[in-house]
């Protein structure tokens, strides 16, 4: 029986929590069923564009997880939830947008 639900965002340049839910008998959550159809340990590759401020401007599927629903899951918690350290122009010292890949493994736990 499954007890809990891991979402394990690998991003290490994140200052705020992205994700982490648990899994409550009475109430399922659809991500569980997501992965136990695609399976357990697939993972969705992302590339999200950083804005000055350190928010999430755009996401990027560059890796499907083979469902949809969990890709979206995962844009939708970095857009909502992340906020990243600000890169500094080496030039002008002002803050500037960036790139970052991350990898999100959707895994249950028992």
């Amino acid at each position: 029986m499954v007890s809990a639900i891991s979402i394990l965002l690998l991003a290490a340049e994140l200052t705020g929590a992205a994700a982490d839910s648990e899994y409550n008998k009475d109430n399922p959550d659809p991500i569980i069923a997501e992965i136990e159809k695609v399976g357990s340990e697939s993972k969705t590759v992302v590339d999200l564009s950083i804005d000055a401020a350190g928010h999430v401007a755009r996401c990027m599927v560059i890796e499907s997880s083979g469902s949809e629903y969990l890709d979206q899951a995962a844009c939708k918690t970095f857009s909502e939830k992340a906020k990243f350290a600000p890169k500094l122009d080496p030039v002008t010292q002002k803050p500037v947008g960036y790139l970052y890949r991350s990898r999100i493994i959707w895994r249950l736990e028992e």
